[in-house]
Order: C-alpha cells, then sequence, then structure tokens
C-alpha cells in the first residue's frame, strides 16, 4: 500500500508523538535538553520550517476536506492544548502577561494577517455558499 503525501507527514508527527511521550516517561529533562532547547534555541530556523511543514500540509488538507472541516479539528487541538495550559494557570499567566505587555513583532503581524484571512474564508464557506 503506497501512503500519500499527508499520510506520511501524520505518520511522522504521530512517530515523532510517540518517542517524545517515551522519552518523558523515562526523563523529561532529555527532552527537554534535546528537543524543546533546540527548538527555541533556534527560532529563526524553527519558523521557517514550521511554516513551511504548515503550509504544505494545509496545502494537502485542503485538496481532500474543506476549511470548515480543518476549522474544526483545529478546535479540538486548541481544546487539548488550552487543558495541558490549564495545568500550569500560575505559570501560564505570568508568562501570558509578558507577552501581551510587548510590541507586536513582524512574525506575530504575519501570522495575524493569516489568521485573518483564513477566518474570513471559514465564514464565507459557511454563510455565502
Amino acid at each position: 500500500m503506497a501512503l500519500t503525501a499527508l499520510e506520511i507527514i501524520v505518520s511522522l508527527f504521530v512517530l515523532l508523538g510517540l518517542v517524545k511521550l517515551i522519552v518523558i516517561s523515562v526523563n523529561k529533562k532529555a527532552w527537554y535538553n534535546g528537543a524543546v532547547k533546540t527548538v527555541y534555541g533556534n527560532p529563526a530556523a524553527a519558523r521557517v520550517i514550521l511554516l513551511v511543514l504548515g503550509a504544505a500540509v494545509f496545502y494537502l488538507l485542503i485538496q481532500e476536506i474543506s476549511i470548515v472541516q480543518i476549522f474544526a479539528a483545529m478546535i479540538i487541538m486548541a481544546s487539548f492544548a488550552g487543558l495541558a495550559f490549564l495545568s500550569n494557570s500560575k505559570e501560564f499567566l505570568v508568562f501570558a502577561q509578558k507577552i501581551y505587555s510587548k510590541k507586536l513583532s513582524g512574525w506575530v503581524i504575519f501570522i495575524t494577517l493569516i489568521w485573518l484571512v483564513l477566518v474570513i474564508r471559514v465564514l464565507y464557506e459557511i454563510f455565502l455558499v
């Protein structure tokens, strides 16, 4: 059975998730030192990689399912992420306060514009199509 490009990307993501769960269950600091520091220690490279990956997955998804279905899946993940942040709500509030007190960077404005375009597209699909 030949896998599609989307199935390959999802399979790699799932394998990475399994490795993360195993490593964290054995030694949380190993994941922090190996993965977290590497990604967040190199934000320029991570931005490009995540932007390309996000665009590629979005392109593949939009060919198979609707933008509304993509946003529905995003609601599920946002709910899980929110639950995870609630586990450390006091620390997260301090972190969020620091972020909201800063001026918006170019990247934040860029991502916000992407969100705006996608939200408008979803509203168009729901109410005008």
